[in-house]
């Protein structure tokens, strides 16, 4: 068995398409992952960015233009009229979905569905051109399923909060205060926990700092103090500072601000 994933220029095209099913039904059993179609991520991070800025009639000219390249692919691609409409009816679902969003308060959660749609409109494409053509296709489904949880960390692992432990999770922490060892800490609850960060004063404070200039003219010493009273909102210690020098040290950037 082998794993096999083709990028957007793979599937950038009908013809394309067709070049990569070949190759999928040169031998039995693998599995197939497929990127959104070449450009199609770039428009839909386009339209994401209008939609988060306020400007849905921007964010509209984009997904009809994108609407309107994925329907001149259909009889290129499929030969049968029946596959056709079915394909034109789900390429109205997806883009009646993102339309849809012009009415709706800007969110992440937003964001991500939008760039979800590449890789949910190839893959449906990809897999009604497989049948016309008489190949047996088995849809993979996820042993677990994968969330993302946010808020505080005892109210995320309260008892009467905790659904579905099994699933994988990445949990966005609010607490102003770091915890140590945050992530053993989850695992005892959310044993497949893979990955934990945190979205509150000090890190949005972080997030408007330019990078570009935070180490002009700082020595190592300056650079760490201020990073550690951002995260923790109080001094290092000179023995936290000597074990940074060490593990800088270790590593060969003791001096990289230098």
């Amino acid at each position: 068995m082998k794993i096999q994933k083709f990028g957007g220029t793979s599937v950038g095209s009908p013809a394309r398409m067709k070049d990569v099913c070949r190759i999928i039904t040169a031998e039995k059993g693998n599995i197939v992952v497929l990127s959104a179609m070449s450009g199609t991520t770039n428009s839909l991070v386009e339209i994401s960015s209008y939609f988060e800025k306020g400007n849905p009639e921007a964010a509209n000219i984009i997904i009809n233009q994108l609407r309107n390249k994925y329907v001149t692919y259909i009889p290129e691609l499929y030969n049968s009229g029946e596959v056709r409409q079915r394909i034109a009816d789900f390429l109205d679902d997806r883009f009646t979905l993102l339309h849809a969003m012009s009415s709706e308060e800007y969110t992440e959660q937003m964001g991500k569905q939008i760039l979800a749609q590449g890789e949910i409109i190839s893959t449906n494409m990809l897999t009604a051109y497989l049948k016309e053509i008489g190949i047996e296709l088995i849809p993979t489904r996820p042993r677990r399923n994968l969330r993302h949880l946010r808020g505080g960390l005892r109210e995320l692992l309260d008892r009467n909060n905790v659904t579905d432990p099994e699933d994988f999770i990445y949990a966005t922490l609010t607490d102003e205060e770091m915890t140590t060892d945050v992530m053993g800490i989850f695992r005892q609850v959310y044993p497949y926990t893979v990955k934990i960060d945190y979205d509150n004063s000090h890190t949005r404070a972080i997030e408007q700092v330019d990078i570009s200039r935070i180490a002009q003219n700082r020595s190592f010493e300056d650079l760490i103090a201020d990073f550690y009273r951002q995260i923790y909102g109080c001094g290092i210690s000179d023995e936290e500072m000597d074990l940074m020098r060490c593990v800088a040290r270790e590593t060969g950037v003791l001096h990289e601000a230098d």
